[in-house]
């Protein structure tokens, strides 16, 4: 009976944990990584011959993310589950290189950091890019060709860590501004001054940024200041001022429509307390009534700390389990560069606040940023293009914009234009 019943507290945390975490549309990694980390020394003499025979050859293949990709092709899972974390943790990892080999070549070829910079920042696309690469000398144009065509993905973290490394050489697009609330790009165009304010969208569901973005709204709304929120972002937030730019419709193809936050998004917030009491009190639900009927039973009081984690991620937005799936994902994969690129956007996007200087040198530089996620990058163009035409026909001279951190430099590129 103790056995059954802690296989079926084990069994149901992750399941749980994972399904709340769909509901802030976080992939769906449950407690397995971190239970992954804390058994995987103890499964290591287990897992030697599968990680000589299935993980060595997946990690050798050309596909940029071999390893979840091997998993889905296998029907073993979806890349996210506990299968995944523990080959993951078996298997050789790749680790962040010193240098970018793109940036050595180039020194070795005497360019300055500022005219590859300045080549990748012109580049239009993936393809461009590999191009102006190419014209400097950095590869030739066969690799250039094949790198765009039939590996763009490896290319796209090439590019991310070369940029990153001579990105200091240039000043940012767009000034950034931490004066309000929500940190924010600054774009002055046609006479209006637009302020996008970026959050990471995961951590919606944090108890600062709530204050945050609520803050901003209060004084917003004070000062009588127009406001546009991404589309969701009013509920998730619990505010009705401002208004909601439906961006998801450029995904079919049409452009975004702007109404005013519903009053009933005030409830949001109390919405998602409600819930977050749900799903904990049934994280409670076992290992309370187990300690009920024995309070000398060690499983119940087992269960009882194993849950005292999903709680916590559960009232503090997920943080750590979004650090933790950012950072696994990428040492899943046999890139360096995709590693070294997490670990510098989990510096610059999942702190306190979004540091938008560091996020500069992350992420890479406009136009040639909108080719990396195409379906983000037409959100991204539908928020502007209905946000700068409304203001212009209203007349307004200064425009807030709040959306995630990923839409906010493509926003206001998009507004610069």
């Amino acid at each position: 009976m103790k056995l059954k019943l802690a296989a079926l507290i084990a069994g149901l945390l992750p399941a749980v944990c994972a399904a709340q975490i769909k509901t802030v549309q976080l992939p769906a990694v449950g407690i397995a990584p971190i239970a992954g980390a804390a058994i995987a020394p103890a499964l290591a003499p287990a897992l030697t011959l599968p990680q000589t025979r299935v993980a060595q050859p997946i990690l050798n293949s050309p596909h940029p993310n071999p390893l979840p990709f091997a998993l889905r092709a296998n029907g073993r899972g979806n890349g996210n589950g506990a299968f995944q974390q523990l080959l993951a943790a078996a298997a050789p990892a790749a680790e962040p290189s010193g240098e970018s080999s793109l940036l050595a070549k180039a020194r070795e070829l005497g360019l300055p950091d500022r005219t590859v910079a300045e080549e990748l920042r012109a580049s239009s696309d993936f393809h461009d890019a590999a191009g102006r690469l190419a014209r400097l000398g950095l590869m030739s144009p066969k690799a250039a060709e094949l790198a765009a065509s039939e590996r763009p993905q490896q290319l796209r973290w090439s590019l991310h860590r070369l940029w990153h490394d001579v990105a200091p050489t240039l000043p940012p697009q767009f000034k950034s501004d931490t004066r309000w609330s929500v940190p924010a790009l600054t774009v002055e165009k046609d006479g209006v001054t637009y302020y996008v304010h970026g959050l990471l969208h995961g951590h919606r569901n944090h108890p600062a940024y709530w204050r945050d973005a609520r803050r901003l709204a209060r004084e917003l709304e004070a000062r009588g200041l127009p406001l546009y929120w991404e589309q969701g972002l009013p509920e998730h937030y619990g505010t009705a001022y401002g208004r909601e730019a439906l961006d998801h419709r450029a995904l079919r193809g049409k452009p975004a429509a702007l109404r005013d936050a519903p009053a009933e998004a005030r409830l949001g917030a109390v919405a998602t307390t409600l819930r977050r009491l749900a799903w904990s009190a049934a994280f409670l639900a076992l290992p309370g009534a187990a300690i009920a009927q024995d309070p000398s039973n060690p499983l119940g009081w087992l269960g009882l700390g194993a849950a005292a984690l999903p709680i916590a991620e559960l009232w503090t937005g997920f943080r750590r389990l979004m650090r933790l799936h950012l950072w696994s994902e990428a040492r899943s994969s046999s890139s360096p560069d995709e590693a070294h690129t997490a670990d510098e956007r989990i510096k610059a996007a999942f702190g306190r606040r979004v540091d938008f200087p560091a996020l500069w040198r992350v992420e890479l530089p406009l136009p040639l940023k909108l080719s990396e996620l195409p379906r983000v990058a037409e959100r991204s163009e539908s928020i502007a293009l209905a946000v700068r035409d409304e203001a212009q026909a209203r007349g307004n001279r200064e425009v807030h914009i709040v959306v995630g951190y990923n839409h906010a430099p493509e926003v206001a590129w998009h507004l610069s234009r």
